[in-house]
């Protein structure tokens, strides 16, 4: 009984040093580079990988890697338009940047580690490394990765949490893979361009809220066409004016037919219609009307506001030249046709 025991932990031993020893690497299951050949193929600048480990803890690899923001996501970029994408922040689709997200795609996949469970019990910078040699091998076996690597801008990141003097600082580590099988990786920083756009964005933004109305012409807000009241302050006296109330209008003559309106045509004139249907006018009877005010009812687009101005100098430039108007001008009515001297 003794010697099976020893037996059996002489051959875990044995099996688990020789798994150690052993090469590492994760590999995609189903068509995974099928899908990243098909999004390459739709011109995709940056692609989101985001993908689970089967047969391991959830969080084996937020507990692991405590210096990485999302280990379970990692991007790939094709060109240099998608490694400036991850300069900007994580908002910029919203910052009036979302064209910018043109080209970006996203997929989700499970991955298997070979040897089975041979990432457990490696510390952080083994694990990383192993991802992101897996990555950059397209996720399939060492000996099969070798025969196709990646394209010359293919970059395979990931968001690292640096220390500043007891500040976390959130930058994308890019790494690529070079033809003699070395890999360089670099931090994603903000350049002075992008610096630039960001502050020219936040100008803008403030000049649209500040000044939008100007920006826009005054025929998209301005009612035009609808009727406004225009109060007319008679100069001078009050206008005296005689009215009668009738329904037998041929009695006072054939000369005031242009003077009779019907009560129907009075449809706006409230205050009038109301002052005539009171129980103490009269018909046939012959009243005096003092007028202060007059209230009118007109297009507003007829009406001039106290800050426009009636013309300005294009307008000016474009009737006398545009329209020909300057023709009409008195100094060239009265201009006499100069005579040739033969």
């Amino acid at each position: 009984m003794r010697v099976s025991v020893l037996v059996y932990l002489f051959y875990y031993i044995l099996v688990s040093g020789a798994t150690k020893n052993r090469t590492c690497w994760l590999e995609a299951s189903g068509d995974f580079r099928d899908e990243i050949a098909k999004h390459i193929k739709q011109s995709a600048k940056l692609i989101y990988i985001d993908f689970a480990l089967p047969g391991h803890p959830p969080d084996m690899l937020d507990i692991v890697c405590k210096h990485v923001n999302n280990p379970y996501r990692w991007i790939r970029t094709t060109s240099r338009h998608g490694r400036s994408l991850l300069m900007l922040d994580e908002n910029y689709k919203y910052m009036s940047l979302s064209t910018l997200t043109i080209g970006v795609e996203s997929m989700f996949i499970n991955l298997t580690d070979h040897p089975a469970r041979c990432l457990r019990g490696k510390d952080e910078e083994e694990v990383l490394k192993i991802i992101r040699e897996s990555f950059l091998g397209e996720l399939v076996a060492p000996d099969v990765s070798s025969m196709s690597p990646l394209g010359n801008d293919d970059h395979i990141c990931n968001m690292q949490v640096l220390e500043d003097h007891g500040h976390a600082l959130f930058r994308y580590r890019c790494c690529r893979k070079h033809q003699d099988g070395d890999i360089t990786c670099e931090d994603m920083q903000k350049d002075e361009w992008v610096q630039f756009l960001l502050a020219l964005i936040i100008i803008i933004k403030v000049l649209v809220i500040l000044w939008s109305p100007m920006f826009l012409p005054e025929t998209l807000y301005r009612e035009k066409y609808v009727a406004a009241p225009y109060i007319f302050h008679v100069p001078g006296p009050a206008l005296s004016l005689k009215i009668v109330v009738t329904q037998k209008p041929d009695q006072f003559g054939v000369k005031n037919t242009q003077k009779r309106i019907r009560l129907s045509d009075l449809r706006n004139m409230q205050t009038f219609k109301t002052m005539i249907a009171n129980t103490r006018w009269e018909h046939d009877r012959v009243y005096e009307v003092k007028v202060p005010d007059i209230r009118l009812s007109v297009k507003s687009r007829r009406l001039l506001g106290q800050n426009n101005v009636p013309i300005t100098i294009f307008k000016l430039f474009y009737n006398s030249l545009i329209r020909c108007r300057i023709r009409h001008l008195e100094l060239f009515q009265h201009a006499k046709p100069t005579e040739t001297v033969k």
